[in-house]
């Protein structure tokens, strides 16, 4: 894909493209102070901003290319994209992760174990009342020590997101 105007971008998502598109006279727009949603959710509303033909599915990201005024995207089918931003969320051994750092700062790239760990679950906001009551309502951060649990809500506030995390 050519870029002629506007800003082409790729997502990057469990190490295979999960959507590239092209982006013509689009505007950001971020609430106050911020707004979750699940990836499916927000993959779903990025995509309804471009035609289904910019849109591609199945890609497995091998190589990319920095240049001054792009990026070269090469996939394991030989097929190649060029972008002007690469957003990457490809996970822990993340593709775009060593292919930006690996040039510079090799000894960066592979993962290292942090002493910790955390647990994630999603509940609906009705399953999650019955368990936590009041304490859905708003966002809360709980701490304790060298432990801490987050508890907010994703998805237009239908959703509630708990996460837990331990460091051992």
């Amino acid at each position: 894909m050519e870029p002629q105007g506007g800003v082409t971008l790729t997502l990057i998502a469990n190490r295979s493209v999960r959507s590239t598109f092209q982006a013509r006279n689009c505007e950001c727009i971020i609430a106050e102070p911020t707004h979750q949603a699940h990836r499916k959710a927000l993959l779903d509303i990025m995509t309804s901003f471009i035609p289904i033909e910019n849109v591609k599915f199945s890609k497995c990201l091998t190589k990319i290319e920095q240049h001054p005024d792009k990026v070269v995207l090469s996939f394991s089918d030989e097929s190649f994209s060029e972008a002007n931003i690469v957003v990457g969320a490809d996970g822990i051994q993340s593709t775009v992760r060593k292919n930006v750092l690996e040039p510079t700062y090799p000894s960066q790239v592979q993962p290292v174990y942090a002493n910790s760990y955390c647990y994630r679950a999603v509940l609906p906001m009705a399953e999650a009342y019955e368990i936590l009551g009041h304490l859905t309502d708003t966002a809360k951060f709980f701490f304790g020590h060298q432990r801490g649990c987050v508890t907010y809500r994703i998805s237009g506030g239908e959703v509630s997101c708990h996460r837990t995390c331990d460091h051992s």
